[in-house]
């Protein structure tokens, strides 16, 4: 377990250093599942059920989707728990590189 954290922590490394951090969301729309791409996402805010992709380049392991819960949380790999309701996918990528930058000791 352990082992694992730690691959966890140095990919998160960097992904902080050298901000190659791709997140994308996929919202659940009336007609069905549709891939919010970064080109037309616009001003798109997040909502309870969507799901939010998380990946760093080189680092497959960090892979992960999460579902915002009824509360507006997500858990992604080294980072936890994180408020995203209601924000724009650039704004949680932002924060994501954030909270990533302290582990990049």
């Amino acid at each position: 377990m352990l082992n694992r954290s730690v691959r966890w922590m140095r990919a998160g490394s960097c992904a902080a250093l050298a901000c190659m951090f791709l997140l994308f969301a996929y919202a659940n729309l009336s007609n069905g599942l549709a891939l919010a791409e970064e080109h037309n996402v616009g001003e798109y805010r997040l909502q309870t059920g969507d799901v939010i992709g998380f990946a760093v380049i080189g680092y497959p392991e960090m892979q992960k989707r999460a579902v915002i819960d009824q509360s507006g949380v997500i858990v992604l790999p080294a980072i936890g728990p994180l408020k995203v309701l209601g924000k724009t996918i650039e704004d949680v990528r932002k924060e994501v590189i954030e909270v990533l930058k302290p582990k990049s000791l």
